[in-house]
C-alpha cells in the first residue's frame, strides 16, 4: 500500500536532502540522516525531507478531493432543496386555486381526478428526480469513504515510521470535519415528500408535506422569478405523449391528449356512441377546463326558432375565437352526458354582469325526447331549472322535462310553449328558463309588444334578471363528472 507507493517514488538508496527531485535544501536545513531500521523499510526508507514532500503532496490531493466532494454535496443540497420547494409552491398553488373556487359549492371537487392525474405526473417526475439525487449521494458517499481510508492509512504509516521520517512531519486527521460532512450527507435522507392522500367521495383534498429540516426552512424560492416554466411544464407535461389532430372523446380527452389540447379552440371529437366526429369548441381556461360549449348567443345573428330535426343536428357556427351563435345539437349533448355531467350556464347582461349557474345531469335519448335529468344546484345565477320561479315552482321547473320544439310538442301545457315562446327548450308549463328565445337587444323589453301573443319570450333567466329582460350572452357547457 502506502509502503510500496513511497518506495515507487524514491531511489533504491538512501538519499539525503538533496537528492530529492523537488525539495531544496532551504526546505530541509538537516544535513544527514540515518538511516531507518524497521524491517518492513530496510535500506530503502526514504530521507525525512522527502517524505515530509510525499505527504505533503498526498495531503494536497486529499484536499482537492474533499473540496470536490464537498462541491458536490452542495450542489445536491440545493437541488434537493429546490425540488422540495418547487413541489411545495405547486401544492399551495393549487390549494389557493381549489379555495378561491370554493364559493362554488362542491361541484367543482367533482374534478378532482383530473387535478390528481396532473399531480400523479409531477409526483412521478419528482420521484425520477429523487431517484437521480439518491445516486449522487450513494457515490458521494462511497468516494468520501475512499479519502477517509486514505487519511487514515497515511496516518497509520506516518505513526510506524522509525528514523528521520518520524520527526519529518507531524499529519493531523480532521475528524470532527469528516464526521460533520458524513453527518450532513446522512441528515439528506431525512427531507422527503408524504404521499397526497386520495379518499374518496373527496369533499377536500388533502396533500401533506414531511417538514424540512431547520436548515431548510428559512430556504426562500420564488417559483414564478426561479423557475419562470414551472407552471408551463406542469401544464404541457403530457406532450411527450400528446398527439396532433388527436381525436378525443370530450374535451377533457383533448386537453389531456391533443398536442394543443389545453389552449381554447375548434377540435375534432367522437363521443362514446357516436358515429361520426363532430367538430366542437373547447373551453379549457374556465376552471379546470375540458369543456365542450353546446349552446351559445352573442348577437342575435342566428334565429333558434327551429325544427325537431335541426335541434338535434345542431345550427349555427362558431369559429376558433369562440364567436359566433350555435346549439351543437341534442343528440350530441345525449352522447356526451349519458353518464352524470356537469350542466354550466354563464349568463352576462347588458351592464357587463356575469353569472352562472351549474347542475349535474344526464340528457335522454332521442326516443324518451331528450329528457333533461337535473340536480345539485351550485352558482350565483340563481337555480331556474330545478326550483323555477319560487311561487309556481310546479309548473315553471325544468326538471326531468322532454325536449320541446314547434314541431313537436312535448311539455305539460295544452299550447306548444315551443310556438309561443320562439325557440326549442325543455319546456314544463311553460318556463322560469329559455336560453333559446327571441334575442332582443338593450335587455327590457314589452312583451305587449311581441305580436301576436304578447308573451315573455325573450333570451331569459328569471331568477336573475326577470322575465322581461333579454340577456346579451348566453352560453350552455358541458364536461364530464369525476367519477365517486
Amino acid at each position: 500500500m502506502l509502503v510500496d507507493w513511497i518506495q515507487s517514488q524514491s531511489s533504491f538508496e538512501p538519499r539525503d536532502p538533496q537528492s530529492g527531485d523537488q525539495f531544496k535544501p532551504t526546505q530541509c536545513p538537516e544535513k544527514k540522516w540515518q538511516i531507518c531500521t524497521y524491517g518492513d523499510w530496510g535500506s530503502k526508507c526514504p530521507s525525512g525531507c522527502r517524505m515530509q514532500g510525499l505527504i505533503k503532496t498526498e495531503n494536497q490531493q486529499n484536499d482537492n478531493r474533499i473540496q470536490e466532494l464537498q462541491r458536490m454535496l452542495d450542489m445536491y443540497s440545493t437541488a434537493f432543496r429546490n425540488t422540495y420547494i418547487t413541489v411545495t409552491e405547486a401544492v399551495n398553488r393549487i390549494r389557493q386555486t381549489l379555495s378561491s373556487m370554493g364559493g362554488l359549492g362542491d361541484t367543482y371537487y367533482q374534478l378532482v381526478d383530473y387535478l390528481n392525474s396532473r399531480l400523479t405526473i409531477l409526483q412521478n417526475k419528482t420521484k425520477d428526480q429523487n431517484l437521480r439525487l439518491k445516486r449522487l449521494k450513494n457515490n458521494i458517499l462511497e468516494q468520501f469513504k475512499v479519502v477517509l481510508r486514505l487519511e487514515v492509512d497515511i496516518d497509520i504509516k506516518t505513526q510506524s515510521c522509525k528514523g528521520s521520517c518520524a520527526t519529518a512531519v507531524v499529519y493531523e486527521v480532521n475528524k470532527e470535519s469528516n464526521a460533520q460532512m458524513e453527518k450532513l450527507l446522512q441528515s439528506m435522507t431525512g427531507i422527503k415528500l408524504d404521499r397526497i392522500v386520495d379518499v374518496k367521495p373527496i369533499h377536500k383534498l388533502k396533500m401533506n408535506l414531511m417538514k424540512k429540516s431547520k436548515k431548510g426552512t428559512s430556504f426562500k424560492f420564488d417559483i414564478d422569478h426561479e423557475y419562470p416554466r414551472f407552471w408551463e411544464d406542469v401544464h404541457t407535461s403530457f406532450k411527450v405523449r400528446k398527439i396532433e389532430d388527436y381525436i378525443g372523446k370530450d374535451c377533457n380527452d383533448i386537453i389531456q391528449k391533443h398536442a394543443f389540447g389545453d389552449e381554447d379552440g375548434l377540435f375534432k371529437i367522437k363521443p362514446t356512441g357516436s358515429a361520426g366526429v363532430v367538430t366542437v369548441y373547447c373551453d379549457q381556461s374556465t376552471g379546470l377546463g375540458g369543456w365542450v360549449l353546446v349552446q351559445q348567443r352573442m348577437d342575435g345573428s342566428v334565429h333558434f326558432n327551429r325544427s325537431w330535426a335541426e335541434y338535434k343536428q345542431g345550427f349555427g357556427s362558431i369559429d376558433d375565437q369562440g364567436h359566433g351563435d350555435i346549439w351543437l345539437g341534442n343528440e350530441v349533448l345525449h352522447l356526451l352526458t349519458q353518464k352524470e355531467s356537469i350542466f354550466r350556464v354563464e349568463l352576462e347582461d347588458w351592464s357587463g354582469n356575469e353569472v352562472f349557474a351549474e347542475y349535474t345531469v344526464t340528457v335522454g335519448s332521442e326516443s324518451d325526447s331528450y329528457r333533461l335529468n337535473i340536480a345539485d344546484y351550485g352558482g350565483n345565477a340563481g337555480d331556474a331549472l330545478i326550483s323555477g320561479i319560487s311561487l309556481d315552482s310546479e309548473h315553471t321547473s325544468h326538471a326531468s322535462m322532454k325536449f320541446s320544439t314547434y314541431d313537436r310538442d312535448n311539455d305539460k301545457w295544452e299550447e306548444n310553449c315551443a310556438e309561443f315562446y320562439g325557440g326549442g327548450w325543455w319546456y314544463n308549463s311553460c318556463q322560469s328558463a329559455n336560453l333559446n328565445g327571441i334575442y332582443y337587444n338593450g335587455g327590457l323589453y314589452d312583451p305587449r309588444n311581441n305580436m301576436p301573443y304578447e308573451i315573455e319570450n325573450g333570451v331569459v333567466w328569471v331568477p336573475f334578471k326577470g322575465g322581461d329582460y333579454s340577456l346579451k350572452v348566453v352560453r350552455v357547457k358541458t364536461r364530464s363528472k369525476a367519477s365517486s
